[in-house]
């Protein structure tokens, strides 16, 4: 196993002490400092004996949120990322079924989620510096991320340690072979993802550890136009970034950060269908940034499989090859391998593939399966994508076998959603579609005493239950939903009634 995060970061300090760590809205703050922060907050989480708990991050975008990242890991324990910007009965909800020990957050947040069975662990209270002592690694719990789930309840995936070890091996592999004259010169990432978006793992945890700076932009990628992508930041010009595609093509709008987009030297995309006309837009000539897509949900750890787009004529949902030692399987209903050309399911095996669902051992034996073509007691993961083996060895994902949709690079089950909009008092059935030119639209059947704005008022009422990226563009109330004969909602129908509906 490589060394900890927190090993790697204490080695580069000592190697450059003045080096930028992270740019945010405080300004610049170098590896020393940095770790200096880091420290401070294991010795205040040393306190309440943590080893092998689970503790609740919930901090703003910025170096504490990173310096607690970093200390949760190093007086091992597992972090349970809570972002700010998403409504707070849904975190309260995640750290309640979490069953977590300990909650970071800052002495003016303490009470906005409620009390708890957990104790609270102020960040910015002043404490002592220190040195510390990694804890070791073994194989225990690193993270636990919350998905969205098809029965109305998000589910926990737990990450395990070796399984993000194996990741953070991939990256430097993947970094070695970009530029292999360039390694060990820094780089300038700029972070976009949600904490609570397994990207964001790639700066947070990787990034830092690595002697690399990152650049701490809003969560809303707006807010980027005023970043390191537009006008360069203390540290230098950003070389490096991970986006989603809709991020990215959000981005493109503005001409200073598409010109800042277009001079960084990689940007890796994935989380959704990689769009063709990116390509032209972020390289418009051989000179710009070299575009790596990459593939992979939470539950094998970030991304597996990953391929160089170099050109607009490249085929729609094509995601490469896998990174050794992962390893992708499409296969039949019976488990069977199938020849290449052929739709099945996708199945994903290897050292990134995660413990499972965080106590919900049903649900994990469903989705975590033995792997028949791995080493005994290994496992792989039905990812529900559809998907075949190119004739040259390479994956491409056709589709899902379920409801299970992308928005903005983030796993939304409709199934959520609609249970979300029908705990609504005014409501008596909801169904959600999404098509590529109305993004979600949900359909409902209100109450006799609904008014005219009876949408406008279920969608205002949705902020307080879901984050911004799960509610619907547009709420269409209907008499009644249309059926197939079997009794299901017909939604082809209500994709003609959106079409009529303009």
């Amino acid at each position: 196993m490589t060394e900890s995060v927190y090993a790697l970061l204490a080695s580069h300090t000592v190697e450059d002490p003045g080096q930028p760590a992270v740019v945010d809205a405080q300004g610049l703050i170098d590896r020393r400092g940095l770790l200096d922060e880091v420290n401070r907050l294991a010795a205040e989480l040393s306190r309440h004996r943590p080893a092998d708990r689970l503790v609740g991050v919930h901090l703003e975008r910025g170096r504490l949120l990173v310096a607690a990242l970093l200390a949760v890991e190093a007086v091992g324990a597992a972090f349970l990322p809570l972002d700010p910007a998403v409504p707070r009965s849904r975190l309260r909800a995640f750290l309640l079924d979490s069953g977590a020990d300990l909650l970071v957050t800052t002495s003016g947040s303490a009470g906005l989620l409620g009390a708890g069975p957990w104790k609270t662990v102020a960040a910015d209270q002043p404490g002592p510096k220190r040195e510390w002592s990694p804890a070791p690694d073994g194989d225990r719990v690193a993270y636990i991320m919350y998905t969205s789930g098809s029965t109305g309840a998000p589910k926990g995936v737990a990450v395990g340690q070796r399984s993000l070890q194996a990741f953070l091996a991939m990256m430097d592999a993947e970094v070695r072979e970009e530029a292999p004259e360039r390694v060990g010169e820094r780089q300038i990432w700029q972070s976009v993802c949600s904490v609570g978006f397994d990207l964001s793992v790639i700066d947070f945890l990787w990034a830092t550890s690595r002697g690399h700076t990152v650049v701490i932009g809003p969560n809303d990628p707006t807010g980027l136009f005023e970043s390191g992508f537009a006008d360069g930041t203390p540290a230098g010009h950003v070389t490096h970034a991970v986006l989603t595609p809709s991020t990215a093509r959000l981005l493109c709008h503005d001409p200073a950060t598409l010109a800042g987009l277009r001079r960084a030297r990689v940007l890796m995309i994935g989380g959704e269908p990689f769009p063709s006309e990116l390509v032209d837009l972020l390289r418009p000539d051989d000179a710009g940034p070299r575009l790596i897509n990459v593939y992979g949900p939470t539950e094998a750890t970030v991304w597996i499989t990953r391929t160089e787009v170099s050109t607009s004529s490249a085929p729609p949902g094509f995601a490469g090859n896998s990174v050794a030692p992962a390893a992708f399987h499409v296969l039949d209903d019976d488990l069977s391998p199938l020849q290449a050309s052929s739709e099945g399911t996708v199945f994903l095996s290897g050292p990134g593939i995660a413990f499972g669902y965080w106590r919900q051992g049903g649900r994990t034996a469903a989705a975590f399966l033995p792997d028949p073509t791995g080493t005994s007691g290994s496992r792989m993961y039905d990812t529900g994508d559809l998907g075949v083996v190119e004739e040259e060895g390479g994956l491409t994902i056709r589709g899902r076998t379920d409801r299970q949709v992308k928005i903005r690079g983030n796993r939304v089950e409709l199934g959520e959603v609609e249970h979300a909009i029908c705990i609504d008092p005014v409501v008596r059935s909801a169904a959600c579609i999404v098509t590529a030119v109305a993004g979600m639209t949900a359909f409902v059947v209100a109450g006799e005493t609904s008014t005219a704005s009876v949408g406008e008022q279920i969608l205002a009422r949705l902020v307080d239950r879901l984050p911004r990226y799960m509610i619907p563009n547009k709420v269409i109330v209907v008499s009644e939903m249309p059926r197939v004969p079997n009794g299901k909602i017909d939604r082809a129908a209500l994709e003609r009634l959106l079409g009529a509906a303009g």
